[in-house]
């Protein structure tokens, strides 16, 4: 069975490098994350099978709420674990089903993508709202698939159809 759940974050301050992991307790599930006030994650992951939507509290496309996503490498220089801020942790996985439709939302990644892939991993990703800003600083996507070893990474599809969207690659 499908499960729905909606997530408030208020005002969610993180410890160094924590962050959201769901996977297995919401396989097939559709989570809501609803932002009120100034809330700072480490990483927001997700399996593939899921769907995850990021709005405002208000859920009208505003960018009232902000959501500060900083995934920074770690692991060791020779094998760094390449993780997205939003989006797939490490691995060749595929990541669909992302929509995001209000707040305001700022999203860095050193190694994956800032909103998308981890390593060598594909994503879908939807923007309809809010305020989006994407910044990677590695060899991956600002907004889309996840940088590999080899430098081929994961493939894309991103579909803009509102919000103010800001991306840069510094890598």
């Amino acid at each position: 069975n499908d499960i729905n759940c909606n997530l408030t974050l208020n005002n969610v301050k993180r410890s160094s490098g924590t962050g959201i992991i769901y996977n297995n307790t919401c396989k097939n599930g559709n989570v809501t994350i609803l932002l009120m006030g100034d809330n700072d994650i480490g990483h927001l992951h997700y399996t593939g099978d899921s769907k995850l939507k990021i709005t405002s509290a208000s859920g009208d496309g505003s960018t009232n709420g902000k959501l500060t996503v900083k995934a920074a490498a770690y692991g060791t220089e020779t094998n760094p674990k390449w993780t997205a801020a939003i989006g797939g942790s490490d691995g060749d996985e595929s990541f669909s089903g992302l929509t995001i439709a209000g707040g305001t939302i700022i999203a860095t990644a050193d190694c994956g993508a800032a909103i998308g892939g981890g390593g060598n991993g594909s994503a879908v990703v939807k923007i309809t709202g809010g305020n989006v800003t994407a910044t990677n600083n590695g060899p991956s996507a600002a907004i889309g698939g996840g940088g590999g070893e080899s430098g081929a990474g994961g493939n894309a599809e991103i579909t803009i159809e509102g919000g103010t969207v800001n991306a840069t690659c510094n890598g």
